[in-house]
């Protein structure tokens, strides 16, 4: 059993595709900035699985018109994710990575830390 998710090894999970807190780019990027203000100057972050590329774009574009950014972004493959991704709609981690740093480059937030 594996400490962190108190599973079986080799057991497949499924994670939800939503957050309570949020439904939307803009969600997102409010969200952040809520979580920046309560944690007293620690680092702030989120991860996610790249579906479709145009919704992190629409994330980027929304920390720009919220001047709003994350210290960390974690890029995530399959394996725990929501059920539409691990079935085939995911990109794969390595093009996934490439196409976030990429994105956070052409939006010129190099200082974003990209981590998987």
């Amino acid at each position: 059993m594996t400490k962190t998710r108190g599973v079986q090894p080799h057991t497949t999970m499924f994670s939800p595709s939503g957050h309570s807190a949020f439904s939307d780019s803009k969600g997102l990027i409010e969200f952040v900035a809520t979580l920046r203000k309560l944690s007293n100057g620690k680092p702030i972050g989120f991860k996610l699985c790249i579906g479709k590329t145009s919704e992190f774009e629409n994330i980027c574009q929304g920390m720009i018109a919220q001047n709003c950014y994350p210290n960390f972004i974690t890029v995530d493959g399959t394996g725990v994710g929501p059920l539409e991704f691990v079935d085939g709609l995911e990109i794969p981690y390595e093009p996934a990575l490439i196409f976030v740093n990429k994105t956070l480059v052409r939006y010129d937030r190099t200082k974003i830390r990209v981590i998987r």
